[in-house]
C-alpha cells in the first residue's frame, strides 16, 4: 500500500513539473515577440486563446494563380496567332503553351512530394507599442511547431 501511494506521489510531482503544451506554445509566441516588436520592453500580455491542434495543408493558390496566369498569357496569343496567322505570334503562343504544361508539372510534382506536418495554433492578446510609439491593443493568430520551438504570426 505505501508503494502505490509513493508511487501516486511521485507521478503527480512528475506531471506537475513537466510544462504543459500550454505554457511551451506560450513561451514560444512570447519569444517570437521579444525578437519582433517595435519596442519589445512595451510587451504586455494580456489574453491566450485556446491550444488547436491542426496540421499544415498544401497551398493550392500559390500554384493556381501561377497556372491561371500562364494560362491567359497563352489565350491571348491565341487570340493575337488566329487573327494575324504571323509566324512571330504562333511562337509566343507555343512558348505560352508549354509554360502552361510546366506550371502544371510543377504544381503536381509539388503536390505529390507535400507532407502534412503536426502545427499548433493559439491566438494570444497583447499590448505594445507600434512605430509611431503608441500603445497599441492586438490580437493575433500564431502558428507553432510541433515542438513548441518556434512561432510566427498566421
Amino acid at each position: 500500500m505505501k508503494k502505490i501511494i509513493l508511487l501516486i506521489a511521485l507521478s503527480a510531482i512528475i506531471i506537475s513539473c513537466s510544462e504543459s503544451s500550454d505554457k511551451k506554445a506560450q513561451r514560444a509566441i512570447k519569444d517570437y515577440l521579444q525578437k519582433n516588436l517595435n519596442d519589445a520592453k512595451s510587451y504586455e500580455s494580456v489574453d491566450f486563446g485556446k491550444l488547436i491542434s491542426d496540421s499544415t495543408k498544401f497551398d493550392d493558390d500559390l500554384y493556381n494563380s501561377g497556372i491561371k496566369f500562364s494560362e491567359s498569357n497563352f489565350e491571348f496569343f491565341s487570340s493575337v496567332y488566329n487573327e494575324s496567322q504571323n509566324p512571330d505570334d504562333k511562337i509566343r503562343m507555343t512558348e505560352a503553351e508549354k509554360e502552361v504544361i510546366e506550371k502544371k508539372k510543377e504544381y503536381e510534382q509539388a503536390k505529390s512530394n507535400f507532407k502534412s506536418e503536426l502545427i499548433y495554433k493559439m491566438t494570444h492578446k497583447y499590448r505594445a507599442k507600434n512605430k509611431f510609439g503608441a500603445i497599441v491593443l492586438e490580437e493575433t493568430l500564431f502558428v507553432i511547431d510541433k515542438d513548441f520551438k518556434k512561432a510566427k504570426k498566421y
